[in-house]
């Protein structure tokens, strides 16, 4: 069984619970009504997810897995998250904590084209682009991508 933890950044509460939905996860509310539940996928990997809802937000949840020893394996980052950090600053903050960043930015706006930002990150970065508004089916199968680009097991 593989164990992936994904981190989503992004301001936007709905945008979180689209993406726990996708892979039928409860909400926030509901895990704090209901308890954490850990659906396996088929394949047996297990997501577990993490939210951060402003840049500065993400680096203390990345910064607190890695010294738990259970860091992020991929992020999922909006680019637009006011007032603070945007998702290009964000992302160049969390590589710079010792581990490469893996994921995708997710958002409607083109504030930095996907060069550019890839430019400021570490070469063995590897991060894609994906439109909001998103189909689930799309989210799923590019988190399956990189799940399997990242080879654990």
């Amino acid at each position: 069984m593989s164990i992936v933890n994904i981190l989503i950044i992004d301001d936007n509460k709905d945008i979180h619970n689209s993406i726990l939905r996708i892979f039928n996860k409860r909400t926030q509310i509901e895990s704090e009504l209901f308890g954490e539940d850990n659906i396996l996928e088929p394949d047996g990997t297990q997501y577990n997810f993490f939210s951060a809802y402003q840049g500065e937000e993400a680096v203390e949840v990345f910064k607190k897995q890695i010294e738990k020893n259970n860091p992020i394996d991929l992020v999922i980052c909006d680019m637009r998250m006011p007032p603070g950090m945007d998702g290009k600053e964000t992302l160049v903050e969390l590589s710079q904590q010792g581990t490469p960043i893996k994921g995708f930015i997710c958002s409607a706006y083109s504030d930095y084209s996907i060069e550019e930002v890839i430019k400021l990150l570490p070469s063995e970065s590897n991060v894609d682009f994906i439109s909001k508004p998103f189909l689930p089916d799309e989210i799923k199968d590019l988190l399956k991508k990189k799940v399997n680009e990242l080879n654990l097991g």
